[in-house]
């Protein structure tokens, strides 16, 4: 952990490009749409639960796919970003390309865990968030006081 500090203080902060942008605004959106869809009680069979539920699931699977758009664009712009975006993809590729999962999760589109998605998302917003966020400097160290020497009178 420290080493990696110490890797991202000497990596020199730069603004954000245009796909980095619009990923950090998806994947946000991604973390408050599953947030949404988690809260939805199954139990409830009423019009309006239902269409809030797939609401909700609906607005994570497009952010998730916009997301996916901008992570690659983002990785084009700055290469620092490669293997945090490929991580990302590969974790979430199951939107595009179905696979075989157990129903016994929370799933989007039938096709990726909840759990999967926000911790892939909240992964490559960690690492946007260590590449772009001004980095702060340390406060100066104060100076230690002196000790007091007694004089005799």
């Amino acid at each position: 952990m420290q080493q990696t500090a110490r890797m991202h203080a000497a990596i020199p902060a730069r603004p954000a490009g245009p796909g980095a942008s619009k990923l950090v605004d998806h994947l946000k959106a991604v973390l408050e749409a599953c947030g949404a869809f988690a809260q939805c009680n199954p139990g409830d069979l009423s019009d309006a639960a239902i269409g809030s539920t797939r609401r909700a699931e609906l607005a994570a699977i497009t952010h998730l796919m916009q997301a996916r758009d901008c992570a690659r664009q983002a990785a084009f712009e700055d290469r620092r970003l490669t293997h945090s975006v490929g991580h990302f993809l590969a974790g979430t590729a199951a939107l595009e390309h179905p696979v075989s999962v157990s129903p016994r999760e929370l799933m989007l589109g039938r096709r990726l865990a909840v759990t999967a998605a926000v911790h892939f998302a909240a992964f490559l917003l960690q690492a946007c968030d260590a590449l772009y966020l001004p980095r702060v400097a340390a406060p100066p160290a104060r100076p230690q006081p002196r000790p007091v020497q007694a004089t005799a009178a």
